[in-house]
């Protein structure tokens, strides 16, 4: 389920597939996107189980000082406060003198980059365009706007015709330098936040990855439910969908209290849910979101729901046939392009 929401829901995902030439593109960047996410998941975890059999096997210590059934073990002497600290150290100590240590940490910082760079263009892209640009309606679409007034009130004479183009050449210029100045101000300040929670995070006595996937599955929960509810049903409506998001979204503080309140695992009472593991926020939320806006649905007038849902579910997909250039075409564009080459009907004289 955490693959899914980070393939299928993720917005730096989403950006990408939009960036694809075609329905096949997509969906290719979109498999091999799963898969290769799935296998490098496989492949940190044999990583861990490794690091840990290395360090318990006899004539080593464990680092983090502690037993194959984590208690910990008096006496030691700890040399890495954090699980995280672990690959790290073992580079460094049984690879000393190679390079290796100097190389792994280059490939970390570059990794660290890349993903940053992606998540930071992912949220200033929503912000900007559609919070501040089509909601709030604060900056200009870039388009010619008033210049395209001018331009046909200048058919009557070159010259002014002329001025006015300029005139619209200037304000399509002028709405692309306030996106791109709102766009820098927007990643500065999503910057700024990200690093505070970086330096939060090693304070709060949590693991990194623990903290990643509680994040990714805390916010990434709602909004796989909301995209299966559109994906998967024919009756939700945005009324239900609205409902079901809020619902999620309610659930998700929840389990954010609780990752604070409870890393310790001593809740009780209304927060006995706050100790979940890490890794069940995002289905539990996604079921969650899920289950409100489809039994909100049901509620619901029948008018509240599109009358046209054609490629919008997987109940309503049209069929296609894939031409020889990569594209689609439908099968009642395919049965009318057929009709139009039938002799009987293009040529009168036939039947005679």
């Amino acid at each position: 389920m955490c693959i899914r929401d980070r393939c299928g829901a993720d917005q730096i995902a989403i950006q990408r597939y939009m960036s694809t030439p075609s329905l096949e593109s997509s969906q290719r960047t979109a498999l091999v996107g799963g898969l290769l996410n799935a296998g490098m998941s496989v492949l940190l975890g044999f990583l861990g189980i490794g690091l840990f059999a290395y360090y318990h096997s006899p004539g080593h210590s464990d680092p983090y000082c502690l037993r194959p059934d984590r208690s910990e073990i008096h006496d030691c002497h700890k040399v890495v406060d954090s699980a995280d600290q672990m690959l790290p150290y073992f580079f460094v100590s049984e690879f000393e003198g190679t390079g290796l240590p100097g190389a792994i940490v280059a490939a970390i910082l570059g990794c660290t980059m890349s993903v940053y760079s992606s998540g930071l263009n992912a949220a200033t892209t929503c912000t900007v365009v559609d919070i501040l640009q089509n909601e709030c309606g604060r900056l200009s679409k870039g388009d010619h706007g008033s210049g395209k007034d001018g331009h046909d009130s200048g058919k009557d004479g070159h010259d002014s015709g002329k001025d006015g183009h300029d005139s619209g050449k200037d304000g399509h210029d002028s709405g692309k330098d306030q996106i791109m100045s709102a766009s820098r101000k927007v990643t500065g300040i999503f910057g700024i936040l990200t690093m505070a929670v970086a330096v939060a995070s090693t304070v709060v006595g949590r693991g990194l990855v623990e903290l990643c996937v509680a994040a990714l599955g805390l916010t990434g929960g709602p909004v796989l439910g909301t995209f299966m509810l559109g994906m998967l049903t024919t009756k939700t409506s945005g009324p239900a969908a609205e409902a079901g998001l809020a619902a999620g979204l309610v659930a998700m503080v929840y389990f954010a209290v609780g990752q604070g309140m409870c890393s310790d695992g001593d809740c009780s009472g209304f927060m006995v849910l706050g100790n979940m593991n890490e890794f069940m926020y995002c289905p539990v939320l996604t079921a969650i979101t899920t289950a409100v806006g489809y039994g909100t649905s049901c509620c619901l007038r029948a008018d509240h729901v599109p009358a046209n849902l054609d490629d919008l579910t997987v109940w309503t997909k049209r069929p296609r046939t894939k031409l020889g250039n990569g594209s689609y075409l439908l099968a009642e564009e395919q049965e009318l392009d057929a009709d139009m080459m039938d002799p009987q009907q293009s040529n009168p004289s036939a039947e005679s």
